[in-house]
């Protein structure tokens, strides 16, 4: 069997920036409290088979304070530390960064996701200041839905034959993607670059994961000029992931775990005359994924993943996903809601990061955190890569078409 590290080696961090010195101790007695308090114990993952335990028995986790070093070093430093299977699947740290300091937690994705991972840093952190949250209100409520009840419009022979076609059409899609080459990961390291902008202007309809989609599309077409050689591997596609639960019922929204889906956005060919009409592209491809709430679509494709991948032998087991499914790049978009910029979390803290796992599908993942009125992107490459000496050119083209002030 293979380990946890090999199937999922990758981990997520959210960090805030602290409007004051951090207090060790009590953070360190919020996290245990949290984690203790919540039922989920000390999550572990088994040695020899692909699953993660609770430990009955509470063990420690402990915050660790960093050596000084830029945040974008610390995130990389913390993406290229594996758990191990001995290990707390939580890390939580501080950076003595200045003027301020940051606090950061480290989670491995194999037992959460994103949103699971975002509420327990809020948990903790409400903690933290004196102020614990009520523990209904969480999606970390020690809960597991009937999955096959909250799902089960979605499992009819009309949804099953649309699903079918779509996949089809998807697939078709997909193998027009030109396949960015990538390197085996036991020779790179990952690396982290960060981006603070003000939220861009929006035409009439879009949101702002419309915009960055768009903006990541059109980037990526511009410096990726050698996939024009090819007759048919030419297209350029971003991978979007979806939150499921507010699609399945009032029990899933309080759910611990990996609750994710996905959508794909690509990039028109010809390639559009304009930015604005390239937003627009997406808006209307964002709308029909929506409408159809299409990325269940992908729930089938996550099961294939675990099905087959087992089965790949160890030599082919990250070159190969990339290969058969090409996607150009990773979007995750994280929304703080107005509680977090608002009362005891507003006044002790600033911006917030959200930094998600890069795994074996996508050479590039863009991380969107939104909170009030910040706009904070990180974005994750494997180096030396070809992406990452794309990097460069990158990322002034992307930065000026979200900002809207800037050319191109």
């Amino acid at each position: 069997m293979r380990l946890f590290d090999e199937r999922q080696p990758f981990q997520g961090i959210d960090a805030i920036e602290a409007n004051e010195a951090v207090r060790i101790d009590d953070l360190e007695r919020a996290v245990n409290e949290e984690l203790n308090l919540l039922g989920i114990g000390w999550p572990m993952a088994t040695r020899y088979d692909r699953s993660v335990i609770y430990r009955p028995t509470q063990g420690t986790v402990r915050v660790e304070v960093c050596p000084l070093q830029p945040l974008e070093e610390q995130f990389a430093t913390e993406l290229n530390l594996r758990f191990q299977p001995a290990d707390p699947l939580i890390r939580v740290w501080v950076l003595p960064s200045q003027p301020r300091p940051h606090i950061g937690m480290t989670w491995q994705h194999y037992p959460i996701d994103g949103v699971s991972g975002a509420d327990l840093f809020r948990r903790i952190l409400s903690r933290y200041l004196g102020t614990p949250l009520d523990l209904a209100s969480t999606a970390t409520e020690p809960f597991m839905p009937d999955l096959a009840v909250e799902f089960q419009k979605y499992k009819t022979l009309r949804w099953k034959l649309r699903d079918l076609v779509e996949t089809i059409e998807e697939l078709y899609r997909i193998s027009k993607v030109y396949p960015i080459s990538r390197p085996k990961p036991e020779g790179t390291q990952l690396r982290v670059q960060l981006l603070e902008l003000p939220h861009p202007p929006r035409p009439a309809g879009a949101t702002t994961n419309d915009v960055i989609a768009a903006a990541l599309l059109a980037s990526l077409a511009d410096v990726l000029p050698e996939r024009e050689r090819r007759h048919w591997q030419r297209g350029v596609n971003v991978m979007n992931f979806v939150d499921l639960r507010p699609f399945g019922g009032e029990p899933l929204r309080r759910a611990w775990g990996l609750f994710l889906g996905f959508c794909v956005f690509h990039l028109p060919d010809p390639q559009p005359a304009d930015f604005a009409a390239c937003v627009e592209s997406i808006r209307k491809q964002s709308m029909r994924i929506k409408d159809g709430q299409l990325f269940f679509g992908s729930v089938d494709a996550f099961t294939a993943y675990r099905m087959v991948w087992p089965w790949i032998p160890r030599r082919w087991s990250w070159t190969l996903p990339s290969q058969l499914t090409p996607f150009s790049a990773a979007l995750t978009n994280t929304r703080h809601r107005k509680e977090w910029s608002s009362g005891a979390l507003g006044a002790a803290f600033g911006r917030s990061w959200r930094v998600a796992p890069l795994g074996n599908i996508v050479s590039l993942g863009v991380d969107v955190c939104t909170k009030g009125n910040q706009l904070s992107i990180a974005l994750t490459t494997e180096a030396p890569s070809k992406m990452h000496s794309k990097m460069s050119d990158f990322l002034p083209r992307f930065e000026a078409r979200i900002d809207g002030r800037k050319r191109v």
